[in-house]
């Protein structure tokens, strides 16, 4: 069955190629417009017709590790800068996001940003709608959350976590329990990490 998976995703990850927004197998895209509240925490809100950034705050070069098991992202200080950078310009206007050095950046992060929505693109297909959650947000979300873990050296190589949330809840359909599928395994989030050899 994983072998079907990986070959489905490898597929789709090839005709999706021709139509990639960047030459990037993973990136994360901030969003123009306000998200409505509601379709976040109802986990309603699909990617499809949100407009993006042009420009990813995340790409390829930026993972440098990815739990499968809990969706745990690990992302270099450089890119946890550009990150902070990206979502204070767009909450608070240019002149803040000037300001922002690369130890204030985690701290931002952590507490001093709203939250901010974004949407997977994996392959060049929007996958998914999720929400940078600061860590003293008391808002709750039924898409996933990421949210600042800690930093930690490794070798030479200072790497800022993430953890994720995503609240699977069981639905009935027809007298029978179903489990909502986990949308950051889809296939073809699976295949772009494979390749990233993450």
């Amino acid at each position: 069955m994983k072998l079907y998976l990986s070959l489905l995703g490898f597929l789709v990850c090839s005709l999706v190629s021709g139509t990639e927004r960047t030459n990037n197998l993973l990136a994360i895209y901030l969003v123009v417009d306000k998200i409505p509240h509601e379709g976040l925490r109802q986990g309603t809100i699909k990617p499809d017709g949100i407009q993006l950034i042009p420009e990813p705050v995340l790409t390829d070069a930026d993972f440098v590790g990815y739990d499968r098991n809990n969706h745990t992202i690990e992302i270099t200080p450089r890119a946890a800068k550009r990150l902070a950078k990206q979502i204070a310009r767009k909450q608070f206007g240019p002149r803040r996001s000037t300001i922002i050095k690369t130890k204030d950046a985690v701290n931002f992060l952590n507490g001093d940003c709203a939250d901010e929505p974004f949407v997977l693109v994996a392959c060049g297909k929007p996958v998914y709608v999720g929400v940078f959650k600061s860590m003293i947000s008391s808002s709750s979300y039924r898409v996933p959350t990421l949210g600042f873990a800690g930093i930690e050296k490794r070798k030479r190589l200072r790497v800022v976590s993430f953890l994720s949330h995503y609240v699977r809840e069981e639905i009935r359909v027809n007298g029978e329990r179903i489990t909502r599928p986990d949308v950051r395994s889809h296939p073809i989030v699976l295949e772009a990490l494979n390749k990233l050899g993450l």
